[in-house]
């Protein structure tokens, strides 16, 4: 029952530093891709004029407030804080950076432990970029199968899968939230 959802889902990007997660939000609330972006240092609630962004599935019509971490995974106090109020989580890493591929399990795990509640997509960013690729797709389904989420690959560059990947992480948050009142009703 989707009509449970919170008035503005907070959405949060989660990966190592320089997999793309900055670029993904770029274009996914500008539909703009800018090499290079200014690197974000902390975490950063990604700023509009209007401070959230609408999405609509379907008849619904969805505001987000998607913020960016930057923070190393050492700040695992601070990184709780970040998600305890999240409702959803795109796990992000450079399909061309094994070691950020790697990292994604401590990720979800700090997640989960914040956030259980909240919804998670793995997405494999700079899809683009076949001939620097270190992570294979079928790595990519593997991984998310062992964490029990939905796996896309995308690209900021040519705007592959970037809306995709927001809707779908919209919707499996509206759907969480529901099922989560739902559950304390």
């Amino acid at each position: 029952m989707i009509s449970e959802q919170p008035d503005l889902l907070k959405i949060a990007l989660a990966g190592t530093h320089k997999v793309g997660k900055s670029k993904l939000i770029e274009r996914f609330t500008s539909d703009t891709f800018v090499d290079p972006l200014p690197c974000v240092l902390g975490i950063e609630f990604v700023r509009f004029p209007q401070k959230i962004v609408k999405i609509r599935l379907g008849s619904l019509e969805c505001k987000l407030q998607v913020w960016d971490n930057a923070l190393a995974e050492g700040y695992s106090t601070v990184l709780a804080a970040y998600y305890r109020k999240v409702h959803g989580v795109m796990l992000v890493y450079s399909v061309t950076e094994r070691s950020s591929f790697s990292k994604i399990q401590t990720w979800a795990d700090t997640v989960m432990q914040a956030a259980p509640n909240a919804a998670m997509l793995l997405v494999g960013s700079k899809a683009d970029l076949r001939s620097d690729r270190e992570v294979s797709y079928c790595e990519g389904v593997q991984l998310a199968e062992s964490l029990g989420v939905p796996f896309l690959e995308a690209s900021a560059r040519t705007a592959t899968n970037v809306d995709s990947a927001f809707a779908l992480l919209t919707r499996l948050a509206v759907e969480e939230c529901s099922l989560s009142t739902s559950r304390n009703s």
